[in-house]
């Protein structure tokens, strides 16, 4: 039983580690590179302003997403229980967040 725990143990923390990665870089490009995102898949000469927004919204809600990711990561690294109130804290942050870029 015990080398079970270990096991799933180790993971949850290469999820979250995966996670914490996959996120971080969507927020990354979605928030600061859309017009490098529209100009390679999209074929678009002009800035489309649209296209642009709606990127930075999907940034905002993939920086939530890091956000919770990297606490869950951190938590697991730390072997400290990860408490319901601490998401509940941090998913108010991330919306918060998620509004303040999205304006």
């Amino acid at each position: 039983v015990f080398p079970l725990m270990d096991v799933r143990k180790e993971l949850v923390r290469a999820v979250f580690a995966g996670n914490t990665i996959w996120f971080g870089a969507a927020s990354y490009y979605f928030l600061f590179r859309q017009y490098g995102i529209i100009r390679k898949y999209a074929r678009m000469t002009e800035k489309n302003d649209l296209a642009a927004d709606i990127l930075q919204f999907l940034g905002g809600l993939n920086t939530g997403y890091f956000l919770l990711a990297a606490i869950g990561l951190r938590r697991s690294l730390q072997n400290s229980p990860t408490r319901a109130t601490d998401f509940l804290i941090l998913a108010l942050v991330c919306f918060l967040l998620m509004t303040l870029i999205n304006g």
